[in-house]
């Protein structure tokens, strides 16, 4: 009997690992320091969170219409990682120059709403989100390409659904009534003329160094108007994994293509270091 209890004990932490292994919610923010998130969940509880040092720490969320505060020190990857079904995330508190600059929510299947205004955001998939029901990502950076995007990937409603987009750099030239057709409603009155968005530049990305990144039939094509030379490539998940490094060369207005095979969906971050110049910049899969 003892030897039957260890062994399903054994199982169960296995399990455990397991699920804790992957994030529901992965959140990368700009630098170090406090943060406070307004969490839900369908029945108030513990979650766990990582702040970026990969230690796990329990915290109590609310629930979907009445979220708790969980608050922390960002610290180690500036990566903060969720575990637990959240049904409900806000962000609080985001200071000025301490923001959000990216959200990955694919492996939150329960999130209903996603509340992240005046952050960085650049993009957001929630494909991957069919219970979503409400979106806030008014004074962020979106792209007519990017929300176009977010349109694409939101769910088709059989009841009320509400996006508001407003003070983005593309939310009067993205394409709004690919939202509306599947029963969103814009906050704000917000309404785009869908002229902004070229078919091949949502996979672009631009650096203050007029680094360009684009992802397109399994290759990686890196060019820069204005720099040259020799470079070590790294290309990262959000979360931190590498997917590639290698020396490559770049040549003004030319590209260097790096192939990569299929990536999956989501955001990767891509960063060049030189003798004398570092750069970064980012691409999305679709």
């Amino acid at each position: 009997m003892k030897t039957t209890t260890f062994f399903l004990t054994f199982v169960f932490l296995l399990l455990s690992a397991s699920i804790l292994a992957q994030p529901n919610v992965i959140l990368q923010r700009e630098s170090s320091g406090a943060l406070t998130l307004a969490i839900g969940l369908a029945t108030a509880g513990d979650i766990q969170v990582d702040w970026g040092d990969g230690v796990l720490v329990t915290g109590t969320a609310g629930t979907t219409n009445a979220t708790a505060n969980i608050t922390g020190t960002v610290t180690g990857t500036n990566t903060i990682k969720l575990y637990g079904a959240i049904t409900a995330l806000q962000v609080t508190n985001s200071g000025s120059t301490t923001l959000i600059t990216a959200a990955d929510v694919s492996n939150a299947p329960t999130l209903v709403k996603f509340t992240l205004p005046r952050n960085k955001l650049t993009s957001l998939d929630l494909s991957h989100n069919p219970a979503i029901i409400y979106v806030s990502v008014y004074n962020n950076l979106f792209n007519a390409c990017a929300l176009d995007a977010l349109y694409t990937s939101l769910p088709t409603l059989t009841g009320a659904g509400s996006i508001t987009i407003y003070n983005n750099l593309g939310a009067l030239t993205s394409k709004t009534s690919l939202a509306t057709a599947k029963g969103w409603t814009f906050g704000s009155g917000t309404v785009g003329d869908g002229t902004g968005c070229t078919a091949t530049a949502i996979n672009s990305a631009k650096s203050k160094n007029n680094l360009t990144v684009s992802y397109l039939d399994r290759n990686l094509y890196v060019s820069s108007e204005n720099i040259s030379g020799e470079f070590e490539l790294y290309i990262m998940s959000l979360n931190g994994k590498k997917i590639e490094q290698k020396s490559i060369k770049l040549d003004t207005n030319e590209n260097s293509i790096i192939p990569l095979g299929n990536l999956p969906v989501g955001m990767y971050f891509v960063n060049l270091k030189g003798a004398n110049k570092n750069m970064a910049s980012k691409f999305i899969v679709q």
